[in-house]
């Protein structure tokens, strides 16, 4: 079945992973242009020698990507990672629609970076859906969906790994629907439900003097290694390396302090309600 795949980075990659070694090869895959940070899809095709297949793009909305959607006469189009919104007139190429891969159960956590603000929130799992896309954002019938437990060592970065594959399940578990069925089922979100993301751009402030430890730890892991967040002391803000807790709190430190350990390394002592945390970190 001729099927296009439009995605980037880990989560991306991923999925498009799981589809290639399912044997659902997309004949197009659109990702984004090389960037100063690796696109884990265009690793994932690279690893698979399907160069030829792939378009670098910074906007699938052009003359060119519309082209190149219409000639591989797609009976559906998948999209993970993408946060570009799609006009009317792309959604209506496939003869299927478009699906969208995205990570949580909707219509909870729409919109950007869910993983994130899932596991911030101490979410002991994340939801993953697949659903028909449409003009407004994250929003159309639910066609499959699955959940992936949280273990106390899932930071951001493998968090979206293991979405991504789940996500990649998902698609083949569509192509296998349409090619059963020949048509789209799916089930209306229930928009009472609704929650959704910060707009992109918003970072976590953690305000350390009234935070324990593992509170810190936990909403730094999940946007480890990207977006970053916002540290109350430093000036900027700040995309996270590792962070680990080093120390208890004793009687003469004061909470929401910040020393600095190497500044060449970036390594920075962060006080905590109940004790100290290390944050190695690149500043943004």
């Amino acid at each position: 079945m001729n099927f296009i795949f439009v995605g980037q980075n880990e989560i991306g990659g991923s999925a498009l992973s799981v589809l290639i070694d399912k044997g659902r090869v997309p004949s197009l895959i659109v990702t984004r242009v090389d960037k100063n940070h690796d696109n884990a899809v265009i690793q994932s095709v690279t690893r698979r020698g399907l160069e030829a297949r792939i378009i670098k793009t910074s906007t699938v909305i052009s003359t060119q990507i519309f082209s190149a959607f219409k000639n591989a006469h797609p009976k559906v189009a998948f999209c993970c990672g993408w946060s570009e919104r799609l006009t009317d007139i792309v959604l209506s190429i496939p003869e299927f629609g478009w699906v969208n891969l995205h990570p949580s159960m909707l219509p909870a956590w729409k919109g950007s970076n869910p993983i994130g603000w899932q596991l911030a929130t101490g979410a002991r799992q994340i939801g993953c859906s697949a659903h028909v896309m449409t003009s407004k954002l994250d929003d159309g019938p639910l066609l499959e969906s699955k959940f992936i437990d949280v273990s106390p060592e899932l930071d951001g970065l493998k968090a979206r790994r293991l979405a991504g594959s789940a996500l990649g399940d998902l698609a083949c578990a569509v192509l296998s629907s349409i090619e059963r069925d020949d048509v789209i089922k799916g089930t209306l979100q229930d928009e009472h439900c609704e929650t959704k993301c910060p707009p992109i751009g918003v970072h976590p402030l953690l305000e350390t003097a009234v935070m324990s430890c593992d509170q810190v730890v936990r909403i730094i892991r999940a946007f480890e290694p990207f977006p970053g967040v916002a540290i109350h002391g430093l000036p900027t803000i700040v995309r996270t390396i590792s962070v680990e807790i080093t120390s208890p709190l004793l009687s003469y430190d004061t909470p929401g302090m910040v020393q600095w350990e190497s500044i060449e390394e970036s390594i920075a002592k962060i006080c905590c309600r109940d004790g100290w945390v290390s944050v190695k970190c690149r500043v943004l």
